[in-house]
């Protein structure tokens, strides 16, 4: 049984336009962190700061990039695009992360070359700029899991990864700079070494943004808790004659999961009864998990059973 195309008019009311606001946020956020740490670690002699701040600026471009996804993936189906335009949220983040990768390259060559040149220690403002940078971070980091987990957004996801990262990257320039005014002048280079960790750090968390990213490209299964509901919701009509669900399978659009289910009737049903079942099935799915944007519903005969 053919089921409507993805009804994703709906969706742009619901997670695509909390998690662009969302994206505003950290672009602001993002961006006075950048222009923060650019200015001190100029002011201060700091290359790690700079680097981290950098960071930051790679940060503006995914916050820009996550909202330019979130208002396509929001638009909704069309003839050319049955399932919808989720699919817009993976690939801009695989994009963003490999844009980040190359931006750490560059970084971590920058640091290398300066390690063998000696040069003066950072000014405390550094130490300063740091501490706020991962408190701010941290929040960051805590605010985005959390709307991520809500809406289940891979995007989403991968920011707040990268805000986790983003502290530890901010934590090297911090300890780095604290060795150095332990250590003195001779202790200069600590300064280059921690932006070579925080190239390190970005490089690391871009590659796991890609990861994630491809994995949803690739039509990997909806979760076993997805799977689970479906089923539950399905034999919840036992009365109205389904026997089981033969098979369950889908794959995840954007921030929703469009699902084909096998549905089990007995084989002396008639067209016309199988096909209403397969329609209240359809609407009791959707109306109990959330997180499901579209069902196909699929009718096999089933003997025996009961």
């Amino acid at each position: 049984m053919a089921s409507a195309p993805v009804g994703q008019a709906t969706l742009g009311n619901g997670v695509y336009p909390v998690a662009a606001r969302a994206a505003v946020w950290m672009l602001t956020l993002n961006g006075l962190l950048f222009a923060a740490k650019a200015f001190v670690g100029w002011y201060g002699g700091s290359y790690s700061l700079i680097a981290d701040g950098m960071n930051n600026l790679t940060d503006v471009g995914l916050s820009l990039a996550l909202l330019v996804a979130m208002k396509w993936a929001g638009r909704p189906a069309d003839a050319r695009h049955p399932y919808g335009h989720g699919r817009m949220e993976p690939e801009i983040a695989r994009l963003v992360g490999m844009v980040i990768i190359a931006t750490a390259g560059f970084l971590a060559m920058g640091a290398w070359h300066r390690v063998f040149v000696r040069h003066a220690p950072p000014d405390v403002s550094v130490l300063v700029t740091c501490a706020i940078g991962i408190v701010v971070k941290e929040g960051m980091f805590r605010y985005q899991r959390g709307l991520a987990r809500r809406l289940g957004s891979i995007a989403l996801k991968a920011d707040a990864l990268n805000h986790r990262t983003d502290v530890g990257a901010s934590a090297a320039v911090l300890i780095g700079t604290a060795a150095i005014w332990i250590g003195g002048p001779p202790s200069a280079y600590w300064d280059d070494v921690a932006a070579f960790i925080v190239a390190a750090l970005m490089g690391i968390g871009a590659a796991r943004i890609v990861w994630l990213a491809s994995r949803e490209l690739l039509d990997e299964i909806p979760p076993s808790d997805v799977i689970a509901g479906v089923r539950e919701a399905a034999l919840q009509l036992r009365e109205q004659g389904v026997l089981g669900t033969e098979k369950i399978v889908g794959r995840k659009m954007g921030s929703y999961y469009v699902l084909d289910l096998h549905l089990e009737v007995p084989p002396e049903m008639s067209v016309q009864a199988a096909h209403h079942l397969g329609h209240q099935v359809r609407e009791r799915v959707l109306n109990r998990m959330g997180e499901v944007s579209d069902v196909l519903v699929h009718i096999e005969p089933c003997p025996g059973r009961r």
